[in-house]
């Protein structure tokens, strides 16, 4: 297999994103139909009463193992609750992830666009996703939690192509990070991981019998 480079990835990733605008500002209309009630929401809810009325406060999270959220808040200053900082920027960083787990699929499949576009958005717009987001309290934390994952992933591959121990050890950084901060993360790491390498196994399996 052909070693590619890092701006090789950088020019295949400007191209993906700009040939796929359209399709990600429709999917972005239907992510904003489905949240935009959430976006901005300045209303406390049941979770986040406690943090209100006692900042800095941690909650139950180091007992739940969920030190990932705490250093999120104090990597971006967050010590304090911000209903804007968690609904406004939470959600743009809930849909930026969705495009990265696009981009990252049809990296490996290199199939149509519109599938791997339309995938990304499905997947962040599900019921069960949807029942996740209801606390503000840790919505930014977790949705911040998203990208590290998808980051964890594209760097685990990035790494085997480039054979660069950097983005290896990068990639396990990223994955503490986001295990540490909400256990499902690790499932999810794991499903993509698997996804990317069927659709990479596919790809070149079908260009071998060709």
């Amino acid at each position: 297999m052909n070693v590619i480079t890092l701006r090789d990835e950088w020019n295949k990733a400007k191209k993906y994103f700009y040939d796929t605008r359209w399709y990600h500002f429709c999917c972005f209309i239907l992510f904003v139909f489905v949240y935009g009630a959430w976006m901005f929401n300045t209303n406390p809810r049941i979770d986040t009463e406690v943090v209100i009325n006692n900042p800095h406060d941690m909650v139950n999270w180091p007992s739940i193992g969920r030190y990932g959220l705490i250093f999120t808040e104090y990597i971006f200053g967050l010590r304090w609750y911000n209903p804007f900082v968690s609904t406004g920027i939470g959600f743009v960083l809930l849909f930026f992830s969705g495009m990265i787990f696009g981009y990252l699929f049809w990296r490996a499949g290199q199939g149509k666009y519109l599938i791997y576009t339309v995938f990304g958005v499905l997947f962040l717009i599900s019921p069960i996703m949807v029942e996740q987001l209801y606390f503000d309290l840790q919505l930014f934390q977790i949705l911040w939690a998203y990208c590290i994952c998808t980051a964890g992933v594209s760097l685990s591959y990035l790494g085997f192509w480039l054979h660069s121990a950097f983005w290896k050890i990068f990639s396990i950084f990223c994955m503490v990070w986001a295990f540490s901060s909400y256990q499902a993360f690790t499932m999810i790491y794991i499903a993509a991981a698997i996804t990317f390498f069927v659709l990479f196994y596919k790809r070149f399996s079908t260009k071998e019998e060709n």
